[in-house]
């Protein structure tokens, strides 16, 4: 593959990732929370903090960063209450 075509399937990759965090956060929201959605949101995140083509853009890894500190604070705190209710029939999916 030419350095062109690689570089243009990384791009693609980048908006693949940045996308379906947008759609998980959409969900996010419109389920008005979701233990699963918060902690697939943070690995989507995280994948996209760690994509190569971020690499020189530190204003937009920052934003990523500030969104992935956001999520593990929302994720941690469903954690944090499935661990104060431990018997409890609240279904966290």
């Amino acid at each position: 593959m030419s350095d062109l075509m690689h570089t243009l399937a990384a791009k693609d990759e980048l908006i693949d990732l940045q996308a379906s965090a947008g759609v998980l956060m959409t969900r996010f929201i419109e389920l008005e929370g979701c233990p699963k959605l918060a902690h697939l949101i943070v690995h989507q995140l995280q994948k996209v903090l760690v994509h190569p083509q971020l690499r020189g853009l530190p204003e937009t890894q920052n934003i990523y960063r500030r969104l992935l500190a956001h999520w593990q604070t929302v994720s941690s705190e469903f954690h944090g209450q499935r661990d104060a209710y431990p018997k409890s029939n609240s279904a966290f999916h």
